[in-house]
C-alpha cells in the first residue's frame, strides 16, 4: 500500500518480502501474487493487482474497470 500505482519489479519483492540478496530464476513471486489476487479480487471486480509485463506488478488503489484495462 505504501507504493501503489507503481511498478514493483519481481527483484524488488524478492528482496524486500523475503530477504533473498540475490536475483533468482524461480516462480515464487508469480505464485504468491496468483495466491494474493484470488483473495483480494472479487469475482466481478476490477483487479487490484496488475501485472505489468517484462516489469514486475502494480497495486491500484482505485483500480481500472474492466472496459478501462480492454482500452489500455
Amino acid at each position: 500500500m505504501e507504493r501503489s500505482d507503481k511498478v514493483l519489479t519481481r527483484a524488488r519483492l524478492l528482496q524486500e518480502v523475503w530477504n533473498y540478496k540475490f536475483v533468482s530464476q524461480t516462480n515464487l513471486v508469480d505464485v504468491h501474487m496468483g495466491r494474493l489476487r484470488r483473495k483480494v479480487d472479487g469475482v466481478n471486480e476490477p483487479p487490484m493487482i496488475r501485472s505489468v509485463r517484462g516489469a514486475g506488478f502494480v497495486l491500484n488503489v482505485n483500480p481500472l474497470s474492466r472496459d478501462e484495462l480492454l482500452e489500455g
